[in-house]
């Protein structure tokens, strides 16, 4: 089930009030890996302190997370490179080292800063979480694969300095049509007829 963006915060304060179980869990089963999330930032040190290695797993492609994230080591190098203005997302960033002609369109860019505008005004941002989530796993585990994007994976592996790992494509699963749906609702016939 997807969450509105403006109700995400429900869902990390959901996350946020595991933390405790999940470590009692932890050094009751002493797993060999532990899988986590943006919404499950305090995973990392829990995992840390009990010697538990950790992957971040992504649902979006590597290129999507070296386009829209800065990576620290470059704003430390040159704090120029980071975007405030619109239109530094029309084309790929400054440390994109081969050619690409990735950007977003000028929608996208406006629909983009205006969630940063309304998470900035609520105090909801995800930035700290996606940089707490980001910094402490030992492996990337990303819905994607090399025939795709080798370069983008590489890239995101140097730009954080950890190993990545495609783990595939992971289509949707095929929903399955309840017979008085197509009653009811005139596109699953469509639908019907497309797949079957």
């Amino acid at each position: 089930m997807d969450i509105p963006s403006n109700e995400l915060h429900y869902l990390q304060m959901a996350y946020e009030g595991l933390q405790e179980s999940l470590a009692e869990l932890l050094k009751i089963t002493n797993p060999n890996w532990i899988f986590y999330d943006i919404n499950a930032p305090f995973v990392p040190p829990i995992a840390n302190t009990l010697h538990i290695p950790c992957v971040y797993f992504l649902v979006c492609p590597a290129w999507n997370i070296c386009f829209l994230d800065t990576p620290k080591s470059q704003l430390d190098q040159n704090p120029s490179v980071f975007r405030t203005k619109p239109e530094d997302f029309f084309g790929p960033p400054k440390w994109v080292p081969f050619p690409s002609k990735i950007g977003l369109k000028r929608f996208e860019i406006m629909k983009l800063f205006r969630s940063f505008i309304e998470k900035k005004e609520t105090q909801l941002s995800s930035a700290p979480f996606y940089d707490k989530a980001i910094s402490g796993c030992d492996l990337f585990a990303l819905r994607s694969c090399p025939e795709l994007e080798s370069e983008w994976l590489n890239l995101l592996s140097e730009l954080h300095n950890k190993p990545v790992l495609p783990v595939g494509l992971i289509p949707p699963s095929l929903q399955v049509k309840m017979v008085d749906d197509e009653d009811n609702n005139p596109s699953m016939a469509k639908a019907q007829v497309l797949v079957g």
